[in-house]
């Protein structure tokens, strides 16, 4: 069976998402669904598509992949974007993904089932009008839910308003629904009650044959902390307090802490505090910062302790991190008694490199499964003092833990990528079946 595979970020784009959309289509023949990829044209220059040359050798040389020509859209006027975002209205990059994946699949035939992978949402449209083309079922994959995603940003109530309008009218002929935690579930099921019963859970995970191997314990006598992949640093995010006011954003999310500020804050309080520790630190940020991320490390005390990587490609980034004498993990902030529902991919990775993690994480599905795991410190996002304790920790510990890794093969077993590709595997074996009955019977 033919599998017709949408997703815009595949080869040669690296990043997280990337890899979902890989270890899916590599995994999926042994499961008796053989991958169409439909996919952008490759290189882009944008920050969410860096080009990684090295992905492509993920992909399996017999996959056919269909790619929408080029150029891809990425800009329009500020006042342009404004009006636009009133009314919710679709982006040049969404007209231009919608045609050409449209066309991109004009000609495919003998294809079971339709996958979409989301974001970008727009992908859901030529989805839907592809599988009724062909009377097959699509699945939507929400690698992020779309409107009611915690982050979710918009310039009024209203405006957010239609956008959960949209993503309900986009999903509506979606066979099923895939969302990568549980929170997330919860969220669609809460907000699309009509949409429960299609709705699932397939979680982000970890290729356990990438890290065979990569563990490379270092032999100098510096301790080294790693981040790896990008910060979701805003700079006008002191205007979500407006936002707020007008009921467009969720009350209380903080993203300063899912910046490189607070552990800029706690090295240069350890520098004031121990200054002989200055010798001993070295942290490396690993992936595209902006300029105003770039500004934070230049401005700090401890500029000095930090090396800026830049974008490195996947298989460099699992090296860093085997490497690592620790791993940093930030993520936003919430009010007391709100949980967050975003499981960053790098954390599985994180986790199966079996490097010490220094997780500076609210209350939810993340933070429930990083405190289950071996040498791994927890603190609030935006609690610096706690960061410093951290830090201090996981120094005092380095010689120790350079020798052997943590054990947590049990805690990682559900989220082994084969696993996860069996699972969306199954989803697509009882749409087929049901498809197949209908026909049978209509």
């Amino acid at each position: 069976m033919r599998v017709l595979f949408i997703a815009y970020y595949f080869p040669p784009l690296g990043g997280g998402g990337v890899q979902r959309s890989v270890n899916f289509v590599r995994n999926l023949p042994a499961h008796g669904y053989d991958p169409l990829v439909v996919t952008g044209p490759g290189q882009t220059g944008e920050r969410w598509g860096p080009t990684d040359e090295g992905s492509a050798e993920d992909v399996p040389a017999d996959v056919p992949v269909v790619r929408v020509p080029g150029p891809v859209p990425i800009g329009e006027s500020a006042m342009r974007s404004r009006l636009r975002k009133l009314v919710c209205a679709p982006t040049p990059f969404d007209r231009w993904w919608s045609r050409g994946v449209l066309d991109a699949a004009r000609a495919a035939r003998d294809v079971s089932v339709v996958y979409a992978s989301m974001s970008p949402y727009s992908s859901a449209a030529p989805a839907a009008a592809i599988a009724r083309r062909l009377r097959i079922p699509w699945v939507a994959d929400l690698r992020d839910p779309w409107a009611v995603d915690e982050y979710a940003a918009y310039p009024t109530g209203f405006q957010w308003w239609l956008d959960r309008q949209l993503m309900g009218r986009s999903l509506a002929s979606a066979a099923a629904i895939v969302l990568p935690t549980p929170g997330t579930l919860a969220r669609v099921r809460e907000t699309f009650p009509e949409l429960r019963e299609r709705t699932i859970e397939i979680r982000n995970g970890f290729d356990p044959k990438e890290f065979d191997g990569a563990f490379e314990a270092r032999c100098d006598d510096l301790f080294h902390l790693v981040h790896a992949g990008s910060f979701y640093y805003y700079p006008h995010a002191s205007r979500r307090g407006v936002r707020r006011m007008l009921g467009g954003t969720d009350p209380g999310v903080d993203l300063r802490p899912r910046s490189p500020m607070f552990l800029l804050a706690a090295l240069d309080r350890l520098l004031a505090e121990h200054p002989e520790i200055g010798a001993r630190i070295r942290v490396h940020l690993a992936g595209v910062l902006t300029p105003v991320e770039e500004a934070m490390v230049k401005g700090a005390r401890c500029s000095n302790l930090v090396e800026m990587h830049g974008f490195v490609s996947h298989a460099q980034a699992v090296r860093l991190m085997a490497s690592a004498d620790a791993l940093f993990l930030p993520m936003h902030a919430l009010p007391a008694g709100v949980r967050s529902t975003i499981f960053p991919g790098k954390a599985y990775e994180y986790m199966a490199s079996g490097r010490p993690i220094l997780a500076a994480t609210p209350a939810g599905d993340v933070r429930d499964v990083l405190e289950r795991a071996e040498w791994t410190v927890v603190c609030d996002p935006d609690d610096t003092d706690a960061i410093v304790r951290g830090v201090l920790e996981l120094v005092e510990h380095r010689d120790a833990r350079r020798r052997r890794n943590a054990d947590r093969v049990e805690l990682l077993h559900p989220f082994d990528r084969a696993r996860l590709t069996a699972d969306l595997a199954r989803v697509f074996d009882g749409l087929v079946t049901e498809q197949r009955s209908r026909i049978r019977t209509g």
